[in-house]
């Protein structure tokens, strides 16, 4: 019924990141519409699921030699859309940075707090059990965990109590809505962002918007957001010893107040423009 209604406009933008979920419902409507439909445009925050299930990608292929133009968020994950529909017009664009409100005012705070940030959907390829293991290696230094649990708390529940973390680390289960963000970081030294895979992410900017710097995994966008040395610190993925590494050198005398004043001042004008450029250009 939708695809049918769809045929009246001119262009239709698709969000894509769960194949199993859309890709059923997406093939029917863009069935419906018909080939001499709209123009049809697939926002690609992930081309491929991060935890793949079985069909993922011969649903994607399907999908993918359905549409007109593919937006994806870096060179890599334009290479897995363009080897998966070789014939569609790929265009890559960074993620532009979504604020809710008010624009956020970067701390003024001098003084280091000892305490480093990890929020967001909380998912294996995010790592979190990685950065906990690292913790242990850095005892002066506290983490507060702020998300909602892909598969449950438990598991990091017991990597805590196995190495004895109790009283540095806290978990606040649950979704963080938007205006709980600026509380959450402006108490932090530092966002940290231990992924072992990735595309792109919203978070380096949020941290950057705020006025901290990032700890983070050079995996898809990450090693070109952050600059490592200037405005964060970047490791190898999934590496424990690296991790604690960079946490340990980000508290060295001076490291993390320089990191600090490097971070680069919000702009969302020119992100905003280049993504609108790609997606309404013919």
């Amino acid at each position: 019924r939708w695809g049918r209604r769809l045929r009246e406009y001119d262009q239709v933008v698709l969000v894509w990141w769960v194949p199993t979920i859309q890709g059923p419902v997406y093939l029917n409507m863009l069935k419906a519409m018909g080939r001499q439909g709209p123009t049809v445009t697939v926002i690609c925050h992930n081309v491929l699921a991060h935890q793949p299930r079985r069909g993922d990608r011969a649903l994607t292929r399907a999908l993918l030699d359905r549409v007109d133009r593919i937006i994806t968020h870096t060179d890599e994950q334009a290479e897995v859309a363009r080897s998966l529909a070789p014939g569609v017009d790929v265009r890559t664009t960074g993620l532009p940075l979504i604020l809710q409100g008010k624009a956020p005012v970067p701390s003024t705070r001098k003084s280091l707090s000892h305490q480093l940030v990890f929020f967001g959907f909380v998912r294996p390829y995010k790592g979190l059990d990685v950065l906990l293991r690292a913790m242990a290696a850095a005892p002066s230094v506290k983490l507060v965990v702020a998300g909602e649990f892909w598969g449950g708390v438990e598991p990091y529940q017991e990597i805590i109590e196995e190495l004895g973390l109790g009283s540095r680390v806290t978990i606040d289960e649950g979704y963080v809505p938007s205006e709980a963000i600026s509380g959450l970081l402006s108490h932090a030294d530092a966002l940290v962002l231990p992924y072992r895979n990735g595309t792109a992410s919203w978070n380096v900017a949020l941290a950057h918007a705020h006025g901290i710097p990032v700890i983070a995994t050079s995996v898809g966008s990450l090693s070109t957001q952050v600059d490592d040395g200037v405005d964060g610190l970047l490791c190898q993925p999934d590496n424990v010893q690296a991790l604690a590494k960079a946490i340990k050198h980000f508290y060295s005398p001076g490291v993390a107040a320089k990191l600090r004043q490097s971070v680069p001042k919000l702009k969302t004008d020119k992100t905003w423009q280049n993504y609108l450029q790609a997606l309404l250009e013919d």
